[in-house]
C-alpha cells in the first residue's frame, strides 16, 4: 500500500462560502462538499446523478460546543491491494481518494471515495483523555420519494416495545416505502436503495469501535429521509443479567465517554451498477482496521451443529440421544466422517447457562479428548450474560480455562444490543480471544461492521432471519422470498450464520413448522446453493447426522464447498426473482442460484472461466420439486468451455448449483 499526494481538486469560492468536488479513482462516485455556518453539507453522486444528500452531519461533544470555523482541506490518495484472510476474496483492491476537512475546534471530517463506495467519518483531536459524545446527526436523504427502498426493522418483543435498541437485528428486508413506516420503527441497517437507472446503493457502517451501532429513523411528513438513530450508553445501576442476556433498564443522556483524540466509525455508501453486483463491493472490509497481531492460526471451515435438528438421531444406537457425552461423540464422529473442522456445541452443556458449571452428563473433558483424536475442533456456545456472571468479568477466565481443555472458540449469542458498551465487549472479547487462539462466532448480534478483518479469529456474524426460523411458526413469510432479501441486502454488510443445510424438504404448501424435526420452505437443491451463495466462514451443517447419512450424495457435494474464497462475481440476478453468483477457490469454480416462489429459467454465459474444457458437477431441481416433493432433484455432470451459454431450470422456491472444475 502506498499513499501519494495528489493536486487536481475541483474548487470554488462563492459568496463566502467554499465549495469542493472530490472523484473516486476511475471518476464515477463524486463528493460535493459545501461549507456551511454550522459545518459542511455534502451530496454524493454516481454517474453524474444525485443519488444521496445533501446531509449535514454534525457530532454533538459535550462542552466542546460546534466544529468551529473552517480551517483547510488536504487530500491524499491509497493505491494497492490488501491481502485479506477470511473474506470472499484473497485480496482487496483498496485505491481510493480521501479528503479530509479541518474545523477549528479540534474536529475533522474525513471523506473517502473507492471506486465502490463513499464514506465519511469524524476525527476529533482533544486533549481530554475522557469526553462525552451527546449525539451524532447521520442522516440519510434521496432525491425524491420515487426510489425503491429495502428496509429491515427492529425484531419485535417485549424488550423492544420498552426500549427499541433491544433487539436482534433479525427482521427480513422488505421492500416498502420510506413514507409508511411508522416513527416509532427503527430502521436497521443495511438499508438498499434501488434507482430508476437501476443502480443501487447500500448504506452501512465499518469500523465500529467504542461508539454506538448507526440505525435510522423516520420524521412525520418526511417521505425521502431517514434520521440517524443511536442508542445510548447503559446506566450501569439499571442493568439485569439473566446469563443470557444483559437487559437494559434504563440509560445515560450520552451515546458514549471516550478518548479525546479518535477516529469514529465510517458511514459507508455502497454502489452498484446493478443488484446482483452489491455481491462484489468489499467498502466495509477495506474501510476497517488492518489485523492486529499474529491470526495465522485462525481456520475456517465447515462445522457440525447440534441446536437446529435438537439433537434427534436416528438409527441402532446403544444411548438416547440428547445432552450427554455420547451424542456429542456421535457429532464429532460425523464431523469426522467428512472431514469437518469443528462440531458447535450449542445450549444445554452449561447447567443453566453457567460457563463454570458442566451438566453431569456430560463428560467434557472425554468429549474434548475424543474430539482431538478425530481432528474436529470443539466450539462451545455461551450467551454473553454468563461472562459477567454475579457482576465479575470471566472472560480471562474463562478462555484460559477452556482453550487449555482443547477448546477451539466459543459461540456467544443474545447480545440483541448494539449500544457502546455491547461494541466494547466485541472487540475485547475477540482480542482476549486472539491471546487464547479462540474463534468467535457472534451470534444474537446486529449486522457485521468489518472487525472479522481487523479480528479474523472472529469468523462469523448473525443478524439474519436464518433457517432457524422454520422450527417455529413464521406466519406470513416465504422463505424462499426472504433467502434472496439475505443475499441481495443483509450480506451487503459482511458474513451471514444462516445455518443452511436442511434435508427434509417442503414447498410453501406443505411446510410445517417442527423444532425436534425441522424442514427448510424451500428445495433440496436451494438449500445446497445457499453454501456457496451466502458468505460465511464458519459455515454450519445444521441437519442431523442421520439425515446427512441418509443423503450422502447432497452431503458429499456440501462438504467440499470452501467456506473462504479467492474471488466472488455476481453474474446475473433480479432482487425479487433469482440471484446467481459464481465464487472462485484456487482453480475451481462454484455457482450458486436460488429463486423466488415463481419458478424461473436463468441463461449464464461462462465467460468467467478461463480458457479450456471445463468439467461441472451440477445438482438441479428435479420435476417434482415445485409441488409434491420438493426434496426433488437431479445430479448431472458435463462439460462446457468459457462464454458457452447454460441454462439453469430453478423450481419455484427452487435452485441451481455446481463445481466447475478445470479438464486437463
Amino acid at each position: 500500500m502506498k499513499v501519494i499526494l495528489f493536486a487536481f481538486l475541483f474548487l470554488t469560492v462563492i459568496c463566502n462560502a467554499q465549495s469542493f468536488s472530490l472523484l473516486s479513482p476511475d471518476g464515477r462516485n463524486r463528493a460535493d462538499v459545501e461549507i456551511v455556518e454550522t459545518g459542511l453539507s455534502i451530496s454524493l453522486f454516481r454517474d453524474g446523478k444525485l443519488r444521496m444528500g445533501p446531509v449535514s452531519p454534525k457530532l454533538e461533544i459535550q462542552g466542546k460546543g460546534g466544529m468551529g470555523d473552517f480551517i483547510e482541506m488536504k487530500t491524499s490518495t491509497l493505491s494497492g491491494e490488501a491481502k485479506a484472510r477470511v473474506y470472499k476474496k484473497s485480496k482487496v483492491d483498496i485505491s481510493a481518494n480521501t479528503a479530509t476537512f479541518n474545523f477549528k475546534n479540534s474536529i475533522s471530517l474525513e471523506l473517502c471515495l473507492r471506486n465502490d463506495a463513499i464514506a465519511y467519518r469524524f476525527v476529533t483531536k482533544y486533549k481530554d483523555k475522557q469526553l462525552k459524545v451527546l449525539s451524532e446527526v447521520a442522516d440519510v436523504v434521496l432525491p425524491s420519494d420515487g426510489e425503491q427502498t429495502y428496509i429491515s426493522k427492529e425484531w419485535p418483543g417485549p424488550m423492544t416495545k420498552k426500549d427499541v435498541f433491544q433487539n436482534s437485528w433479525e427482521f427480513p428486508h422488505e421492500k416498502m416505502e420510506i413514507k409508511d413506516l411508522k416513527k416509532s420503527s427503527l430502521v436497521c441497517l443495511p438499508l438498499i436503495v434501488k434507482y430508476k437507472d437501476l443502480q443501487v446503493m447500500a448504506v452501512s457502517e465499518a469500523n465500529l469501535i467504542d461508539y454506538p451501532g448507526w440505525n435510522l429513523k423516520r420524521r412525520a411528513s418526511e417521505t425521502s429521509c431517514l434520521r440517524g438513530a443511536f442508542a445510548k450508553m447503559p446506566d450501569s445501576t439499571k442493568l439485569r443479567n439473566d446469563l443470557t442476556h444483559i437487559w437494559v433498564d434504563g440509560r445515560e443522556d450520552y451515546l458514549v465517554q471516550t478518548d479525546g483524540q479518535r477516529s469514529y466509525p465510517w458511514r459507508v455508501f455502497m454502489f452498484a451498477d446493478e443488484p446482483i453486483k452489491l455481491c462484489e463491493n468489499d467498502a466495509v472490509w477495506a474501510l476497517s482496521d488492518s489485523e492486529k497481531g499474529d491470526f495465522s492460526w485462525v481456520e475456517p471451515g465447515l462445522a457440525a451443529w447440534d441446536f437446529w435438528c435438537a439433537r434427534v438421531l436416528r438409527g441402532n444406537l446403544d444411548f438416547t440421544p440428547g445432552t450427554n457425552t455420547k451424542t456429542f461423540k456421535h457429532f464429532i464422529d460425523f464431523a469426522a466422517e467428512h472431514s469437518l473442522k469443528y462440531y458447535v456445541i450449542d445450549a444445554g452443556w452449561a447447567y443453566k447457562d453457567d460457563l463454570t458449571n458442566v451438566v453431569k452428563s456430560v463428560d467434557l473433558k472425554d468429549v474434548l479428548q475424543y474430539a482431538k483424536e478425530k481432528k474436529v475442533k470443539i466450539i462451545l456456545w455461551a450467551g454473553w450474560g454468563a461472562f459477567f456472571n454475579g457482576g465479575v468479568d470471566l472472560r480471562e477466565h474463562v478462555f484460559k480455562y477452556y482453550s487449555q481443555m482443547g477448546v477451539a472458540g466459543f459461540k456467544i449469542d443474545f447480545f440483541d444490543r448494539d449500544d457502546a458498551e455491547v461494541e466494547r465487549f466485541l472487540v475485547s472479547t475477540a482480542e482476549l480471544a486472539q491471546k487464547y487462539k479462540l474463534v468467535l462466532l457472534y451470534h444474537g448480534m446486529h449486522k457485521p461492521t468489518g472487525l472479522t478483518r481487523t479480528y479474523p479469529n472472529v469468523l462469523n456474524y448473525e443478524g439474519v432471519f436464518g433457517l432457524e426460523q422454520v422450527k417455529w411458526p413464521v406466519p406470513g413469510y416465504d422463505f424462499a422470498k426472504t433467502d434472496l432479501s439475505v443475499f441481495f441486502c443483509r450480506m451487503t454488510a459482511g458474513p451471514v450464520d444462516y445455518t443452511p443445510g436442511a434435508m427434509r424438504n417442503a414447498t410453501k404448501k406443505t411446510y410445517r413448522p417442527s423444532n425436534a424435526t425441522p424442514e427448510s420452505m424451500t428445495t433440496r437443491v436451494h438449500q445446497m446453493a445457499l453454501y456457496t451463495l451466502y458468505e460465511a466462514p464458519l459455515q454450519m451443517l445444521s441437519d442431523s447426522p442421520t439425515m446427512y447419512r441418509e443423503n450422502l450424495e447432497c452431503t458429499k457435494f456440501i462438504r467440499e464447498v470452501p467456506t473462504v474464497w479467492d474471488d466472488t462475481v455476481g453474474l446475473v440476478g433480479q432482487m425479487d426473482k433469482f440471484a446467481v453468483v459464481a465464487r472462485r477457490k484456487g482453480l475451481q469454480w462454484w455457482v450458486g442460484a436460488i429463486g423466488d416462489r415463481q419458478p424461473v429459467e436463468v441463461h449464464v454465459k461462462l465467460d468467467f472461466l478461463s480458457q479450456g474444457t471445463w468439467s461441472l458437477d451440477v445438482f438441479e431441481d428435479g420435476p417434482l420439486a415445485s409441488g409434491y416433493d420438493a426434496s426433488d432433484y437431479r445430479h448431472k455432470t458435463q462439460l462446457v468451455k468459457s462464454g458457452d451459454v447454460i441454462k439453469l431450470k430453478i423450481a419455484g422456491g427452487g435452485g441451481w448449483t455446481a463445481k466447475f472444475t478445470p479438464v486437463k
